[in-house]
């Protein structure tokens, strides 16, 4: 089994809700930090595990970031989004579903991620690197992110999550 780190500064993971009828809320988080265990000859046995630092959710404007890092997703009382994976499901050469535990907000549900485009390559530093992207849907209500009567008239019940991790390869099991 190989143990992969998943590489802050090079994954992202982004967030979207709709918002005011017509448009998205949109955040990107760039703390993003775990790994991932791999064996080629049984990928069934795949694993991954994530932390997300709430406060590093950004966006190009100021009053969408406020809302979203303050308001919905309450950083100062909720610091991190985790993530641990229950069972990895290979479809095929470039396609998996990962399912797992989401929590937000101290509030745990199951969640499935689409994960897709799968590349072993190299990064800038010359390790071994591989990367993927992964999408789910999450309902906002499972998570018990309301925020007022008022506001919650005006954003949308389903958030999109979208994942690009690059991870680099720590420790490499001998394989036959």
């Amino acid at each position: 089994m190989s143990r992969w780190k998943i590489e802050c500064g090079m994954s992202r993971v982004h967030f979207s809700i709709p918002y005011l009828l017509f448009s998205q809320a949109e955040g990107c988080f760039d703390d993003v930090s775990g790994s991932l265990n791999y064996d080629p000859y049984r990928p069934e046995s795949a694993s991954v595990e994530a932390r997300i630092k709430v406060a590093s959710l950004h966006s190009p404007q100021s009053r969408i970031q406020a809302f979203l890092r303050n308001q919905l997703l309450n950083a100062q009382c909720y610091p991190e989004i985790t993530f641990r994976s229950d069972r990895v499901r290979i479809l095929g050469d470039d396609h998996a579903r990962i399912t797992g535990k989401l929590t937000i907000r101290k509030v745990t549900y199951p969640v499935t991620f689409e994960a897709a485009q799968f590349a072993e390559d190299y990064d800038a530093d010359g390790h071994k690197a591989l990367q993927f992207n992964a999408n789910a849907v999450l309902s906002r209500d499972v998570f018990d992110l309301d925020v007022h009567p008022l506001i919650n008239l005006f954003v949308g019940h389903s958030i999109t999550i979208s994942l690009d991790v690059m991870a680099v390869l720590q420790t490499e099991q001998a394989y036959p």
